[in-house]
This record gives structure tokens, C-alpha cells and sequence, in this order.
């Protein structure tokens, strides 16, 4: 996956003025190995759901939209599958839904209170804070051991609804 897909969409969602964060494997290739995963296919960002409006509007110029749902945004940035999911925040938890809320993700909402900021590809960009919990949540506490057969049915962080 081309770096230059996350600069494209950073430098789009940043000129909205709209919270953005990575997430998921963004999140753990950036942290843990300063890079994209070589092995994961997409580009994995987060926002508040009540932004995923507004996000596909800043993305527009940008992506083709492959799925709009009003929890989660999909599409394509030079051939580069790009996911937004939109966080819920419910009492101490934060959650997103994938497959139609068949499956919701679910983290200590006080990750998501404050978030840690890095340079990544040159651009600053946000991480969950502290962002070794969110990972640990996430992935396990073997999150730090690269694992290229990840499935995201059967992540720690996953509950089937």
C-alpha cells in the first residue's frame, strides 16, 4: 500500500478541520514498525460517527466511494482500499460496527479522551492514547509480534452482536 494514499487523505481530512485518527492496523504499522504493514491491504482511519458525513464530503475529491453506511465509509484512493469507521461513544466504552452490526469493536473510551500525535510519512497524525493500551486492546498482548494472518473476526477487541 502506497504511503503516498495516507498522505493524499491525511492532507484532505486535515484541511476539514474534522477529528481523524488512525486506527486498526494503520495504527499498528505506525506505532510499532513506523510504516505501513506491507501485508495489510488497506488504510485504516477512525472518527466520531456523527463526523462519517462530513468525512465522505472531504474525501470526495479523492476516493470513490464503495460503501456508505452511516457507521462505516469505504472506498478507493488509486486503487487503495481506504476504511473509516465511525466511533460510538457509550459510557466507558467506544465502539464501531463492521458487517451490518453483526460485529462491533469495543475499547475503554478513556483512549479516545485525548490522543497521542506522531509523525508518520512526514505529516503529523493521531493515535488512541496511551496508544500501547489501544493496540493491547486491539490485539492482544502479543500485539508487538507482527502476525500476517490476522483475522478481524476473532480480534480481542471483537464482539459479536
Amino acid at each position: 500500500m502506497p504511503a503516498a494514499v495516507l498522505v493524499t487523505v491525511a492532507e484532505h481530512l486535515d484541511r476539514s478541520g474534522l477529528l481523524w485518527w488512525l486506527s486498526n492496523g494503520t495504527a499498528l504499522g505506525c506505532w510499532r514498525e513506523d510504516r505501513l504493514l506491507p501485508w495489510d491491504g488497506d488504510l485504516d482511519l477512525g472518527c466520531w460517527d456523527h463526523d462519517l458525513p462530513a468525512v465522505k464530503q472531504a474525501l470526495q475529491p479523492a476516493m470513490k466511494v464503495t460503501r456508505d453506511r452511516p457507521e462505516h465509509l469505504m472506498g478507493r484512493v488509486s486503487g487503495t482500499k481506504v476504511d473509516v469507521h465511525g466511533h460510538r461513544r457509550d459510557g466507558t466504552k467506544v465502539s464501531y460496527e463492521l458487517l451490518k452490526g453483526r460485529l462491533r469493536y469495543e475499547f475503554s473510551a478513556d483512549l479516545f479522551d485525548t490522543f497521542e500525535t506522531v509523525l508518520f510519512y512526514g505529516r503529523p497524525v493521531r493515535l488512541p492514547s496511551p496508544t500501547d493500551r489501544y493496540l493491547s486492546e486491539a490485539y492482544g498482548p502479543g500485539w508487538e509480534t507482527p502476525v500476517k494472518a490476522w483475522n478481524f473476526r476473532t480480534a480481542p477487541s471483537a464482539r459479536r452482536t
